[in-house]
């Protein structure tokens, strides 16, 4: 059975008016009950929680993500696989300790875990969590109410995570946000991902090969990349190559370091995945410049699209997807803070746009 520390004992013990510990070294407590005390955990939109479990995949190191969803009538039920860091290599004590109240010293995949588990658990739908790899895995679930903890043996000998949410009224999965994940996304087997700015891609992919087909007619008449030097966690992934006449690419080290250097040739360096034989680029902004009279700006984090503005960069038909990697978010992480690094980002972006209205 899952071993029980000490600390998870004392957890437990200060918590005994929402629970108790039985004789097999599993930990059962009122889950809810004490989950309704943390307002940190509370998102505005149910469907936040989904978004939140695959941001942990993303992070976790994960090289695909596979959703499957199921209606019946009015009901919807998912369930998520990846194969990123699995839970079962945390310590229990802090496992716990993260569910119930996740330190920000934690790992960001544990906190977007943990906020992701506990918007569903506050849904009151069954849930049940399977992670590890050979030998066992540590299964988590909760029934009635409970949260209760053990392990299964797994016959798998890389990672797995298989998360099932059982039927229930949570709002559909926008897939939509999931459009500029640097990994592969599939929805019942369907990629996701279309990097161009939500325009149709054809696609195959297989383990280690990400082939995203030929490159969609262009949106706008201008398009400008501002590329890493090298692949990260977290960046947008663009093939090399698209129709776009008008186009400039900028490499430089982050948004936050330092000035763009000349637009140029896109760099040659290569990521895990290839676009029939082209490099893809590790991007911290893609933007395109369309007939429409409003500007978007697109927020993505851990592969996920986290908010939309409009008309913050105050330039008539500028469409901008950019990296929130090193900016600040509010405690649900699906705003970013309106602080002095955000004010830089949108400064850099405005003022190197404007060749794109020349």
């Amino acid at each position: 059975m899952w071993p029980v520390e000490t600390e998870l004992q004392d957890l437990l013990a200060n918590l005994r008016q929402e629970g108790s510990l039985d004789s097999h070294g599993k930990f059962s407590l009122d889950f809810l009950s004490a989950r309704h005390k943390l307002a940190r955990f509370a998102l505005s939109d149910p469907s936040q929680s989904m978004l939140c479990l695959v941001q942990s995949g993303v992070v976790g190191g994960a090289t695909r993500v596979e959703l499957r969803q199921r209606r019946k009538l009015f009901r919807t039920s998912y369930q998520l696989t990846h194969d990123g860091t699995p839970l079962s290599e945390v310590e229990p004590d802090r496992l716990a300790r993260v569910l119930m109240h996740p330190p920000e010293s934690s790992e960001p995949y544990l906190r977007r875990f943990s906020m992701g588990f506990n918007a569903v658990a506050e849904t009151g739908r069954s849930l049940e969590v399977l992670s590890g790899r050979s030998p066992e895995g540590l299964r988590l679930r909760i029934e009635n109410g409970q949260l209760l903890a053990d392990t299964q043996s797994m016959d798998n000998l890389e990672p797995l995570t298989r998360i099932d949410l059982g039927p229930g009224a949570l709002a559909g999965l926008d897939v939509s946000r999931l459009a500029f994940a640097g990994i592969p996304i599939t929805l019942n087997g369907n990629l996701v991902n279309r990097p161009y700015f939500g325009r149709s891609q054809g696609a195959d992919f297989r383990p280690g090969y990400w082939d995203l087909g030929a490159c969609p007619a262009p949106l706008g008449r201008a398009e400008w990349y501002l590329v890493a030097p090298q692949a990260a966690p977290g960046l947008l992934a663009v093939p090399r190559r698209s129709r776009c006449r008008l186009r400039r690419y900028q490499v430089m080290e982050g948004l936050l370091t330092d000035p763009p250097a000349e637009p140029g040739d896109p760099p040659l360096h290569l990521t895990p995945w290839t676009a029939q034989g082209e490099p893809l680029l590790a991007c911290h902004a893609i933007l395109t410049m369309t007939g429409k009279s409003h500007s978007e700006l697109r927020w993505v984090r851990h592969g996920v699209v986290i908010s939309t503005e409009r008309n913050v960069l105050e330039r008539n038909g500028l469409i901008a997807v950019v990296s929130a990697q090193d900016l600040n978010l509010d405690v649900s992480g699906f705003e970013v803070v309106h602080d002095e690094l955000y004010r830089r980002v949108l400064a850099l972006l405005k003022q190197g746009c404007l060749w794109m209205y020349e």
